[in-house]
């Protein structure tokens, strides 16, 4: 049995969790996070989707926004990210430990910044996101847990990222940093490059002599496939969650990590530069290289093989 204080205690909690939740759904300006050189932007519209990246002055992302983070095909329908067809539940920024207010258009500057949020993906999948950034990394932690049976998910995407035009090379590795193939995406042609099964991708820009290494790990094997889609906007990097597909079961259980690392490297020794950089091996999955997979994501989207 409660008593009238706890009953009392329970109703406020809900009133302020109400209020801070509709004091966040009414904002409509990015706001900005700032760790040293390292800039995140995200959009309050789009339930806090990272809208632009950057570091040390450069774009990493298209810099004129474009749609990141996790994304699913509910039936017929695509939910997250600025596909829209996600539910804000709650969101929460720590700077530096410090609980923050948002506000519109806000910039806020620490050395380690987590922001969290919950929404529910079109009514299939809750999503869990706790997202840290620092000046040289960034981690986002997922997690997907099934809602409705009666909702089939055709499309699972743990995570997609915008990769500015300018970072035309890439490579994959596997967890030793052994490189497992390279190539380029340097042709605007709207195709998608599939590439062999990798959770461990990195993109390089050879003119300014700087990358990002993309590392996604998961704690059981959710079929992690990955392609980078060669777009006129951007060079934009799925990692795909291929047995998460079908019915969302609510005992249906996904856990990923997306660990971003910043570089920089000559174009002649960018590739051993970024096998360094790939820490605790034991901890990385090793999926199996050989297989160039073809998996179709839209109407818009073709693929070839990578020469």
């Amino acid at each position: 049995m409660f008593s009238a204080n706890s009953k009392f205690s329970i109703s406020v909690l809900c009133v302020a969790v109400a209020f801070v939740l509709i004091a966040t759904n009414s904002l409509s300006a990015e706001i900005t996070l700032i760790a040293d050189d390292h800039v995140v932007s995200l959009d309050p519209q789009y339930a806090w989707t990272v809208s632009k990246t950057s570091k040390a002055g450069r774009y990493i992302s298209n810099n004129h926004g474009s749609a990141q983070g996790s994304v699913i095909r509910v039936d017929e329908q695509w939910a997250g990210s600025k596909h829209g067809n996600e539910q804000l539940l709650n969101v929460r920024l720590l700077v530096d430990g410090t609980e923050q207010y948002l506000s519109d258009g806000q910039s806020y500057y620490g050395n380690h910044i987590e922001f969290s949020r919950t929404s529910i993906l079109g009514g299939a999948y809750k999503l869990t996101s706790t997202m840290t950034i620092t000046p040289d990394w960034s981690n986002e932690h997922i997690t997907f847990e099934g809602l409705d049976a009666s909702k089939t998910v055709k499309n699972f995407y743990g995570f997609l990222g915008s990769r500015t035009n300018r970072m035309i090379s890439y490579a994959g590795f596997d967890s030793k940093g052994s490189r497992l193939f390279t190539g380029n995406t340097n042709k605007d042609d709207n195709i998608a490059v599939g590439l062999e099964a990798s959770n461990i991708v990195a993109q390089y820009d050879p003119l300014n002599g700087d990358g990002i290494l993309s590392i996604v790990t998961s704690d059981e094997d959710v079929g992690l496939l990955s392609f980078i889609w060669d777009r006129s906007i951007d060079n934009k990097l799925y990692f795909i969650m291929q047995d998460a597909h079908g019915l969302a079961y609510p005992t249906n259980y996904f856990e990923l990590d997306q660990t971003l690392y910043f570089f920089k490297a000559d174009p002649d020794n960018w590739l051993d530069s970024v096998s360094g950089l790939i820490p605790n091996p034991e901890l990385i999955q090793n999926p199996e290289p050989g297989t160039i997979f073809l998996l179709g994501i839209g109407s818009l989207v073709f693929f070839r093989k990578r020469r």
